[in-house]
């Protein structure tokens, strides 16, 4: 069933920030498609934050350039309010540059973003988060358009909990001096644009880290490596005119941005607002990178003229960007100098090895046809070493073991009372702040830190029993089988300790990237996703590794384990189920909207799912992979997006999906009748488990809530101002409350009569 809004049909969700969710839309009267950017309802709700953003957008409304984003105009029906923009469906410049930009072509893409940003400061207005996601190109004409202008508009002045919310800029893109609360000007967007620059003739950034903060530090205290340092490619007389731009100092920066694009157009002998676009790509990387000249020189066609191809020789007509024979990009040469371009036995010997190519490749795409088919049929079963041990990390009663407290990762904690007096039975400060939550087994809290500690406490004093040192720091809770504690680190290590005594036992080296998500345990194999894209099933008590499956993207949650299927979901969005028995997939899912941060939850034959933009997804678990299935699947979506056929429904394997108004990156709890699930902006709902329907809503009047732990029919769940509410699961009604920490958004453990919240500031509670 289509959603509407107002006058406005819903057609697709094509995005989502801490700030809003943006829909392809349409009105009944109008066959123009637009695109609404819905506020989201925290702002909504909140006059003064409304106000500040109605100010801030008349400006950007007003703004009109060829090179900007338009924006048409705010609207409201009472409960929400968004801004109607033109809607493209061109890529954006990080989707379309899949490599070092030829530098002409760069140029050119940066003097239509300098134009656009010069003009908007000309009215008062600052972009503030310029980077490749926010420029969208038109792969045949070479025209940028620039976007989300403003981003600042509700950040700057608001209080800390609206701002934690937000889509923070990405720091590789952000001036310095805005990571001290200044407010984006022209010298911060030109740094911005000099970075973006960067990026595009090198295919990488500045100070590319992890840490925000390291991000900032480096940008202030050291030097960019030179351009031609990075691509050799790149003449040494483009560095001190990019490295000028991005200068830590905002007064030794251009003084405009055309003054940056005058002096990157100085450096191309000839450059006078190319419009060749998109060029040649082997042509003009020939010329651009290796310093070699095509043979002849580019001819301009007449109008009318048609335009030969310098591959393969074919007349093509006068406005084709590709070849209707070879499919290469065409340098604008008219027909009639094509030999004085390209000779004639020179075009001849291109298109010979044009046309081998291409067979080569239409062989290629055959035999990966047939060899992807026959894998997906054929059950094809890799042997396996029995593991060494038939150690679990299943929880019994009143043993919090697991980030989720069970397999399945549905969190029900049996046997424990959900009434607590909200007195501190005892406290322990790590050294800084707490990302993941303990685990609690045989009378020992098992805490990791960001501090690089593994620290075993007694539960009953908070006395340290023994302390482990980390190389790097550790986001996800430690789990334990047996006396075994398995963790993974920032260092990309996944580490095993002995409960009694700390000593490491064995560890085991990923790929690359951290490992963010928590293992679970069963029958002695270890299963861990990792920042290298892999879930990998580790023997337990040797650290050997059984098999491993790659997927498309980062894995930062934790896997969840029914029987012999294991379910990980990644940070693009999909889902997959595999055969623990051989590693092999046995179904994959992916949702139209991307990032999955945080665990799947089962219950019975289901699979639930959330993604950050507030989808959440029940799947069949029992579900096998249909050869194209998926393929088929998207095509329909396509066809039904242009009116050539209904609406296809989910594909196979989805049971129902709802929408949440809010940014989901919190694991569900599950119990026999509902699935239970919080979000960014302090609410938390109650679903029905068969149908997906909405039952109630809980507004806590804060943002930021935890996972909720459902201990005997009550939600616990945390906020960042660290105080614990206590909500009815069948009602939504709020029971109690306690304010226990200073800031939390940790899951609430609770084990043997106690509550345990692990506080921002490295402070762990113990509440009775």
């Amino acid at each position: 069933m289509q959603r509407t809004l107002d006058r406005y049909l819903l057609l697709e969700q094509i995005g989502s920030t801490g700030l809003s969710t943006v829909y392809r839309a349409q009105a009944p009267e109008d066959e123009v498609e637009v695109a609404l950017k819905v506020l989201r309802p925290y702002i909504s709700e909140d006059q003064a934050l409304l106000d500040k953003f109605e100010a801030g957008i008349s400006g950007i409304i007003k703004l009109r350039h060829p090179n900007i984003l338009p924006v048409y105009a705010k609207e409201t029906d009472g409960a929400f309010h968004w801004i109607t923009m033109q809607h493209v469906s061109w890529p954006t410049l990080r989707q379309w540059a899949q490599h070092p930009v030829p530098i002409p072509q760069a140029i050119m893409i940066i003097e239509q973003i300098c134009d656009a940003v010069e003009l908007a400061h000309s009215q008062g207005i600052s972009h503030g988060d310029i980077k490749p996601g926010n420029i969208f190109i038109d792969p045949d004409t070479g025209k940028v358009l620039v976007a989300d202008f403003g981003i600042s508009i509700i950040a700057e002045g608001s209080p800390a909990t609206v701002k934690a919310s937000l889509n923070i800029p990405l720091p590789a893109y952000t001036a310095p001096e805005l990571g001290q609360q200044a407010i984006p000007n022209l010298q911060s967007d030109i740094y911005s644009i000099g970075i973006l620059f960067y990026d595009m003739i090198t295919g990488s950034v500045p100070f590319a880290a992890l840490e925000r903060a390291t991000v900032r530090a480096k940008q202030i205290t050291s030097t960019p490596t030179n351009p031609s340092k990075v691509n050799q490619n790149v003449p040494d007389n483009l560095d001190q005119i990019v490295l000028k731009a991005i200068t830590p100092h905002p007064a030794t920066r251009y003084n405009t941005p055309s003054e940056f694009v005058k002096a990157l157009a100085a450096t191309e002998p000839g450059y006078d607002n190319p419009q060749i676009f998109p060029v040649n790509w082997e042509v003009e990387t020939q010329r651009s990178f290796s310093g070699m000249e095509p043979s002849g020189q580019e001819v301009s066609p007449q109008d009318g003229d048609p335009v030969i191809c310098s591959i393969c020789g074919k007349h093509n007509l006068p406005n084709a960007s590709w070849c209707t024979d070879c499919r290469a990009y065409l340098t604008r040469v008219a027909a009639s100098t094509a030999d004085q371009v390209v000779p004639t036995e020179e075009r001849q010997r291109r298109y010979k090895i044009a046309t081998f190519r291409r067979k080569m490749m239409t062989i290629a795409a055959i035999i990966g046809v047939i060899g992807f088919t026959a894998f997906q049929i054929l059950d094809i079963r890799m042997p396996l070493d029995a593991p060494t041990s038939d150690l679990t990390s299943e929880p019994g009663n009143s043993e919090w073991t697991t980030i989720n407290r069970t397999l399945t990762g549905s969190g029900p904690v049996p046997g424990e009372t959900a009434e607590f007096s909200g007195n501190i039975k005892w406290t322990f400060n790590a050294g800084d702040s707490l990302a993941s939550t303990p685990a609690v087994k045989n009378g020992v809290v098992y805490l990791t830190t960001l501090d690089k500690q593994v620290i075993a406490l007694d539960e009953a004093t908070g006395d340290v029993i023994w302390e482990h040192a980390s190389v790097a720091p550790i986001d996800a809770s430690p789990t334990i089988a047996g006396n075994i504690l398995v963790y993974g680190a920032r260092d990309r290590r996944v580490i095993a300790l002995d409960t009694t005594t700390g000593d490491k036992l064995w560890e085991f080296v990923t790929e690359a990237n951290p490992t963010q998500g928590s293992a679970i345990v069963e029958d002695g194999i270890a299963y861990i996703g990792s920042g290298d894209s892999n879930v990998y099933a580790i023997d337990v008590m040797t650290g050997d590794k059984q098999w491993h499956y790659p997927t498309r993207e980062w894995i930062t949650n934790t896997p969840a384990l029914a029987g012999n299927i294991l379910v990980v979901g990644s940070l693009d969005g999909r889902i997959g189920l595999y055969d623990t028995d051989t590693g092999k997939r046995r179904f994959e899912f992916r949702g139209i909207n991307r990032q999955i941060l945080g665990t799947p939850v089962i219950a019975g034959n289901d699979v639930f799912i959330t993604y950050r933009n507030g989808l959440m997804y029940s799947l069949n678990l029992q579900e096998e992979e249909v050869v194209f299935h998926n393929q088929w699947h998207r095509m329909k979506l396509q066809l039904f997006w242009w009116n050539m056929m209904g609406n296809p429904g989910h594909p196979k394997g989805v049971n129902w999906s709802t929408f949440l108004w809010g940014t989901l990156v919190t694991s569900p709890a599950v119990d026999e009748d509902m699935v239970y699930v919080s979000t960014n902006e302090g609410r938390m709902y109650g679903v029905d488990r068969e149908t997906g329907k909405k039952l109630w809503v809980y507004k806590s009047g804060s943002t930021r809530l935890s996972s909720p732990t459902l201990v005997n029919g009550v939600l616990l769940v945390s906020d960042n101002q660290g105080v614990v509410h206590a909500v009815d699961s069948k009602t939504g009604k709020e029971t109690w409350s306690i304010p226990v920490a200073t800031r939390s958004s940790s899951r609430p453990v609770v084990a043997n009569g106690s509550m345990y919240i692990a506080s921002q500031d490295g402070t762990l509670y113990a509440v009775e």
